[in-house]
């Protein structure tokens, strides 16, 4: 479900970053503030949202902060893995988890 976080209320990464960006106004942080409270599921304002974390830039911070960590990660586990369709399987299952939409 697209912004299922936000239906939920969910004070994500993203959400921190927006109220705390400077390319916010205050109108908008509170707005987005109240529609997390609304715990609502109306596709409309859910999506309006949405374009309030796209807006204040905390997307594009949330995905390089997870391409960040992932890396890091990943650069210190995967000499331990052996080759193979396994490990093959949980590169590929971290970039999606990365690449999905909100």
């Amino acid at each position: 479900m697209i912004g299922e976080d936000i239906h939920e209320g969910k004070r994500t990464l993203m959400v921190l970053n927006s109220y705390w960006s400077s390319q916010l106004s205050k109108t908008k942080k509170d707005r987005l503030v109240e529609i997390l409270d609304m715990k609502t599921l109306e596709e409309k304002i859910l999506q309006e949202a949405i374009d309030i974390l796209h807006e204040s830039g905390s997307v594009k911070y949330a995905e390089t902060k997870e391409r960040k960590l992932l890396e890091g990660a990943w650069a210190e586990l995967e000499p331990s893995l052996p080759e193979g369709e396994g490990k093959k399987m949980l590169e590929e299952l971290s970039l999606y988890l990365i690449d999905r939409n909100l």
